[in-house]
Order: structure tokens, then C-alpha cells, then sequence
């Protein structure tokens, strides 16, 4: 017998006298409109706005519908070519414009390139006249200098005010630098822009007069300034310098609100300058990229951050040894003030990682400090994470930068360590000079709560970790992470060292909760309950295959 739950009569089912709602190509104008904001902001982020637009004119009701919407078409974007963004501008009518500019090189033949390439310098410059309705102007285009220059002069020419303005982004070609200096000098820095909030220059020129009017820059919050160089001169390729510190920190004071900075490339500041420290106290985040050492001290000494949460440093040049980062960090103490000694840090990240090419440089040193989200400054509070990835630079040896990092930073004892060294790294695998064994440095972290050892941290010299077992009295918890185990945890070359290891462990660390092996390739269960088998009840073996 078969059974259907579709009725077979319909007669008595009268959709005339239900509440059934209407089929979907007859939603309510309201609704379908808030459908397709939702759809079009998505296809714009993901720059499928022909997508988006296909999607709109599904049928003929629909269609109608978000063609006499002029918000749901406010968002230009150039990725689908100059006449799809001509269209968007013209159903956009007078709402405000969040424009996009993204242009992407083609694979067109060169004189379909220059037509191309013509056709959207006259679209943009047409957008870019609607100044009165500009919300956000986001210009990342490979466009000829000359030609992108055309289109900044026009919009300085054009008439209406950038009453609306929030965000101005413009990024120069790949390897060539756009001259912004006509468009910052006159539209932006002496003109009425009250709504700006954020400023992002990339690959271009500005001029030495950096100084922001009182009513523009008091509502400023981000400021991002990566290879801007520069120049008063006509002939830019000879005259332009990179920014100098000096004439950051000229800019900077007309900018009392700003909570997040980014700058590369500096110059240093002229030696017989002389400066008060200029206090940000609105900054929560400040990245410096490519400096030298010299250079990120001198902007750090001459700036007061309390209440920054992040501080990001990459640096051009690998550190030399432990001096340079000792300056550095006292450099960083007396830019974020009193409030080091209040609970600093709750995450200290160092790494040496390959540079990009056009760095001319093997490494680059990373650094990131972030200090308590909710720190009091009245209180004080211990650092209570302390994660330290073992830089490859042999010349930075690591137990010289764990005292370093405590040193400097005048850290109270971390709760939580994790040590990841690089294969191969000196002190590991039967170092001839204990003195250098990095698991000594563990000695100055006596509040140790939780120890992380990932790769090959766990060696059979983990054992030299023994030593100093009995100074952590609040260690609860130890895990070993993505280290591999080919024989398992009772293979004849491992089991050996991990008995003694866990035997001391026991015996040393009465607050020991848990021993925990995650993404540990030759770990099995059968392993950890053998393992479990050994150890007092109070402690519980995990395993986290996945993790």
C-alpha cells in the first residue's frame, strides 16, 4: 500500500481564503528591495556585480522593481568594463555613491586596451564629478600615470563639495607611482570634506604640506600611508623622497582622533630636529612596515600611544642580536607609557619570516605586541600569555630573546609559554653547551600555568625540562603539539625518555591536570589510555586527533 501526503483533490483547498504568502516573483516591493541590497552588497564584495545584476532581472516584476530603486544600483564598480559601469551610474540617479574603482589588466589586444582604457577614464571622470554624492572612492587601477592624473585633476576641478566623503583609497600601478598631490593639496587638506574618516595612499606622490585643516581632521580615525613619497618638484622621478618622521608627526598633530596607523618606509628624522612627543591617546593600532631598527625607535620615542591594544613591526633589516631588540622594546616602553608595568601584554608574537623580493632582503623580523583589551591601570595584572616562534636568524639566539622580551617590557611572569623552534635550531638534539639549551630560559617563568612544546621541542632532550620541573608548582597543564610520533608513544625510542619525562612530571608538578597530545601523527588512542595507565587518576591523557 503506498501512501502520499500530497492531497490528490484540491477543490476543497481555496488559496483565495488563506494566508498562504504570495510566490516569491510576487514579494511585497519592500521586501524584494531588501533582497536585493543583501545580494548586490554580497556580489560587490566578491566583484561579481554582473552576477547581482542577472540575478535582478530574474522576470519582468523583479526587473521593474530594482530599476526604480537608484540605492540598489549606488555601488560603481569598473571590474566588468567601462560601458556595465556607465549603466550603474545612470540607474543610480542622485543616491549616494559608494564607489568602487578596481581595474584589472586584460588579455585584449593593445589598441582594444587603449579604447578600453579611454572609455574609462571618460566614465570615471563622470563618476568622479558626482562629488556632492561620493561616500567612498576606492581607486586601485593599473591606468596609465598620465591618464589616472587626468582623471585626479578633473575631480579637483569639479565644482560640488565632498560634503558625504567617508573613505578615500587610491593605490598607484604595480611598480609605478600615481601622483595624488593636486587631489590631497586642494580637494582634501583645504577643502570642506567634514564627513572623512579614513585616508589609505599607496604608491603615490603627496606634497611636503602635510597638515590637515582643524575640521578635517578632527573626525579622521585611520590613516594608512604605504611607499608615499614626497615632492614639490615637476620632475617627481627626480625630486621625490619618502616621507620622513618629521613630517609624519606634522601630519599627525593635525589628526586627534585617529586610532589606526599604518606607515612604511620612513625617513629618519633629521638629527638636529628637536620634538615634543606627540600623544595619540585615541590610538588602539599602529603597524610599522620596512624601517630600519633606527628608524621605528626614533618614531616610537616621539610618540605616546597609552591606550594602543596592537603594535605591529616588521622590519626591513634582520636584527643583529639581542641589543637591537633591547632597543627597540625600550623604544616601545616609553611610547606606551606608565601602562607596561599594568599588565602589558597578554600576547607577544616574534617571527622571522622569508621577505618579498622587492625587499632585497632574506628576512624580515616581525614583531607584534598586544597589549590587555580591558587592562586597568590601576591595577596590576600579570602578562598571562607569552607565545615566542623561534626566529631561523641564528644571530637572535633564543633564551638571549625570552630575557630580552622580559627584560624590556618589564613583564611579570607569563601564565601560558608556547615554544615552536624551527627543525634544526642550536640547543636542540644533544647542544654540546647546555648553557645555550633554550629550555633554561623556562627557569624565569615560575607562575607557569600551561606549556605548549610543538615539533621539535619534544626531542629525548625534553628531559633537560626535568631540571627545572620543581619551580613550577601551578603547572596544569602540558601539551605537545603537531609532533610526530612514527612508533607511537610506547616505540622503543620514545617510550624510554617520555616515561622518565612524565615520571618527573608527576613527581614535580602537584597541580598537573592534564597532558594533552593534539595533531600528533602516530598517536593513537590505545596509546593514551596505555599512557593513562601509569599516571595518577588526578591526571586526564587527552588526544585531539584533529584539533
Amino acid at each position: 500500500m503506498s501512501f502520499s501526503i500530497v492531497p490528490t483533490d484540491t477543490t476543497d483547498t481555496p488559496h483565495s481564503t488563506t494566508n498562504e504568502p504570495p510566490p516569491i516573483n510576487r514579494l511585497p516591493p519592500e521586501l524584494l528591495l531588501e533582497i536585493f541590497q543583501h545580494v548586490s552588497g554580497k556580489s560587490q564584495s566578491t566583484h561579481q556585480t554582473e552576477a547581482w545584476v542577472t540575478f535582478s532581472h530574474t522576470c519582468q516584476y523583479w526587473r521593474s522593481i530594482v530599476i526604480g530603486f537608484p540605492r540598489a544600483w549606488s555601488n560603481i564598480s569598473f571590474n566588468h568594463g567601462p560601458d556595465f559601469a556607465d549603466m550603474l551610474l545612470s540607474r543610480s540617479i542622485d543616491s549616494a555613491l559608494p564607489l568602487t574603482v578596481h581595474l584589472t589588466p586584460t588579455s585584449a589586444t593593445q589598441a582594444d586596451d587603449r579604447t578600453r582604457g579611454k572609455a574609462t577614464e571618460e566614465v570615471l571622470m563622470r563618476a568622479l564629478s558626482e562629488s556632492a554624492r561620493l561616500q567612498s572612492v576606492r581607486i586601485h587601477t593599473p591606468l596609465k600615470k598620465h591618464a589616472l592624473r587626468r582623471v585626479l585633476r578633473s575631480w579637483k576641478k569639479a565644482d560640488q563639495p565632498l560634503l558625504v566623503l567617508a573613505h578615500l583609497d587610491i593605490r598607484g600601478r604595480e611598480g609605478r607611482l600615481t601622483d595624488a598631490r593636486e587631489l590631497l593639496d586642494h580637494k582634501v587638506m583645504n577643502s570642506g570634506v567634514p564627513a572623512l574618516r579614513s585616508i589609505d595612499l599607496r604608491g603615490a606622490y603627496i606634497g611636503t604640506k602635510l597638515h590637515f585643516q582643524a575640521e578635517l581632521g578632527a573626525h579622521i580615525q585611520r590613516l594608512s600611508l604605504w611607499r608615499v613619497y614626497v615632492s614639490d618638484s615637476p620632475d617627481t622621478a627626480t625630486a621625490a623622497r619618502l616621507i620622513s618622521v618629521t613630517e609624519l608627526l606634522t601630519c599627525l598633530k593635525g589628526l586627534p582622533h585617529l586610532d589606526d596607523l599604518s606607515v612604511s618606509r620612513l625617513l629618519d628624522v633629521h638629527p638636529e630636529a628637536s620634538f615634543l612627543p606627540l600623544s595619540l591617546k585615541n590610538l588602539k593600532k599602529l603597524g610599522i612596515t620596512e624601517p630600519t631598527t633606527l628608524t621605528a625607535s626614533m618614531l616610537l620615542n616621539l610618540l605616546r600611544i597609552p591606550n594602543a591594544h596592537t603594535v605591529h613591526i616588521a622590519l626591513l633589516k634582520p636584527l643583529r642580536g639581542p641589543r637591537y631588540l633591547a632597543s627597540l622594546l625600550r623604544s616601545l616602553n616609553t611610547a606606551w607609557g606608565p601602562t607596561l608595568d599594568d599588565g602589558f601584554s597578554d600576547s607577544i608574537q616574534y617571527t622571522s619570516t622569508p621577505g618579498e623580493p622587492t625587499l632585497n632582503a632574506s628576512t624580515l623580523d616581525v614583531f607584534e605586541f598586544r597589549s590587555k583589551p580591558h587592562s586597568c591601570p590601576v591595577h596590576k595584572h600579570p602578562a598571562q600569555i607569552l607565545t615566542v616562534t623561534v626566529p631561523e636568524n641564528p644571530n637572535l639566539p633564543f633564551i638571549s630573546l625570552l630575557h630580552t622580551f622580559r627584560e624590556g617590557l618589564n613583564l611579570y611572569p607569563a601564565q601560558t609559554i608556547s615554544l615552536c623552534p624551527p627543525p634544526g635550531y642550536p640547543g636542540l638534539l644533544g647542544s654540546p653547551d647546555p648553557n645555550r639549551h633554550w629550555y633554561y630560559a623556562l627557569w624565569h617563568f615560575p607562575a607557569l600555568e600551561c606549556l605548549i612544546l610543538q615539533g621539535e621541542a619534544v626531542s629525548p632532550n625534553i628531559l633537560t625540562i626535568a631540571t627545572a620541573l620543581h619551580l613550577f608548582l601551578s603547572l596544569e597543564r602540558v601539551v605537545i603539539r603537531r609532533t610526530a610520533f612514527p612508533l607511537g608513544l610506547r616505540g622503543s625510542s620514545v617510550a624510554p625518555f617520555l616515561a622518565d619525562f612524565i615520571k618527573q612530571l608527576w613527581n614535580r608538578t602537584p597541580k598537573l591536570r592534564s597532558l594533552e597530545f593534539v595533531e600528533c601523527p602516530g598517536v593513537t588512542e590505545a596509546d593514551c589510555l596505555w599512557l593513562s595507565a601509569q599516571v595518577r587518576q588526578s591526571v586526564e591523557i587527552i588526544w585531539d586527533r584533529h584539533a
